[in-house]
């Protein structure tokens, strides 16, 4: 599953895409996020990978994330692996103004488990309305600083 949602940000670029790399402040968009730990390589560089734990509800997931590319501020990718469910993120920045950032998010699902599989055929809605919230959540911490 594939698709593509944008947002327009109140920032200026380079704010905004130093922001969404910013680990220090994930938290204060992300609130189901639990934690998050370097496992290899250097935070902020291509192929450093994190275990990011998230609650889910009652439960939480753990994942790994792959910092794929890191060519700010114009393109950001990040990969999560969850028990071989990928997720691929990228996020492209452009300049509408220098006070004003449009952020483009591609999202590409990859299901290995017959849950997830099923969920994204029979509720791909779900998938979109979870990734624009992140991103309206993000849109409000980046105008709010």
């Amino acid at each position: 599953m594939k698709y593509t949602l944008e947002i327009e940000i109140n920032k200026p670029r380079d704010e905004v895409a130093r922001l969404i790399q910013d680990r220090d402040t994930f938290k204060e968009w992300q609130p189901q996020l639990q934690s998050t730990e370097l496992l290899d390589g250097v935070i902020g560089e291509e192929g450093s990978t994190y275990k990011i734990v998230v609650s889910m509800g009652k439960s939480t997931l753990e994942m790994i994330e792959t910092l794929v590319i890191n060519n700010c501020p114009d393109h950001y990718q990040i990969k999560y692996d969850a028990d071989g469910n990928i997720n691929i993120m990228d996020f492209w920045f452009t300049e509408l103004s220098p006070t004003r950032t449009k952020m483009v998010a591609q999202s590409y699902f990859s299901c290995k488990a017959l849950m997830m599989k099923l969920m994204a055929f029979f509720m791909p809605g779900a998938f979109k309305k979870q990734t624009r919230k992140y991103m309206n959540d993000f849109k409000a911490f980046v105008e709010s600083q």
